[in-house]
């Protein structure tokens, strides 16, 4: 029985109905409570120290491998946080890693890479008056090769909205919202100034029927990778720890608050590769390209 925070509201372990008796059931648990006991001090010591995930080295060295727990250590330290070049290359390093589990191939050739056509894919819908069936899967990332940056394959009622045009007026107000923000202009304005104008697009969609923040993150992220990134059940430990931000699911605060942290750094803020090149292609996306270091497989 998952009596956790997690368990009684993130899973759907208890979200069954029973009809008629179901007396064995009802034994079973009588039961089972009878044999239970409150956890002690050790035990909830040696269940945090499974549940720790990845420590922190302190030794300055870079890592030396893809290993994923190695680039997840590197990024806990911040040490990322400066130069562009030290930032593309843990992205770099990272992406062999998050490929085998993901089962995407990011940052590849750029023509044919996930990434990049989930971004192009995007662009083109919000420029197109004519709506294609692939629009709704780019959106609601349900299969690949679109599931970078999140999938909302699990929200049944909004992948309705999005590739089955059960509520076109959503569907339409959605687009709405990712057209503006799209065309946003944010040269010039402070750190604060740039997040609270990405938080007021993040509200807006976080306002209509079926849409949270984790999903309002992805929409923005995929809209405009320079300026916001996917904040989910899959990279919010990561982002949190990140941060040093309390909670264990995504809300606008923090969201607002890593925004904040991001738009700071060196790398964020480095000036663009001259060419049009792979890496002037990732400096594009730069922010929602984090998710190649931040993502856990759920």
């Amino acid at each position: 029985m998952n009596f956790t925070k997690a368990g009684l509201l993130q899973n759907k372990e208890l979200l069954v109905e029973l009809k008629g008796k179901n007396e064995k059931l009802v034994n079973w648990f009588e039961e089972t409570w009878k044999n239970s006991h409150e956890i002690t001090l050790e035990e909830r010591d040696r269940l945090g120290a499974q549940f720790a995930g990845n420590k922190l080295v302190n030794d300055g060295r870079d890592p030396d491998s893809t290993d994923m727990e190695d680039v997840g250590n590197w990024l806990m330290e911040r040490k990322y946080l400066t130069d562009w070049k030290k930032y593309k290359d843990s992205l770099q390093k990272a992406a062999p890693n998050f490929n085998n589990f993901s089962r995407e191939t990011i940052l590849g050739d750029p023509r044919n890479d996930p990434w990049s056509n989930l971004f192009s894919l995007t662009a083109e819908l919000l420029s197109s008056r004519r709506w294609k069936p692939v629009y709704g899967n780019v959106l609601a990332g349900n299969v690949f090769p679109y599931k970078f940056l999140g999938s909302l394959q699990a929200r049944g009622g909004l992948c309705s909205v999005l590739v089955k045009d059960r509520n076109l007026e959503e569907r339409k107000k959605i687009i709405k919202i990712l057209k503006s923000f799209k065309e946003v202009n944010v040269d010039g304005l402070s750190v604060d100034e740039k997040a609270d104008v990405v938080i007021s697009f993040l509200k807006e969609l976080d306002s209509l029927p079926e849409i949270g923040v984790a999903s309002a993150s992805r929409f923005l992220a995929i809209t405009r990778p320079d300026l916001a990134f996917s904040y989910n059940g899959g990279s919010v430990r990561k982002l949190n720890l990140l941060g040093k931000l309390k909670g264990d699911y995504p809300t606008v605060k923090n969201y607002q608050k890593l925004l904040r942290l991001f738009y700071s750094t060196e790398w964020y803020n480095s000036k663009p590769p001259k060419a049009q090149t792979k890496e002037r292609q990732i400096w594009n996306s730069r922010l929602a390209l984090i998710d190649i270091l931040v993502y856990e497989p759920e």
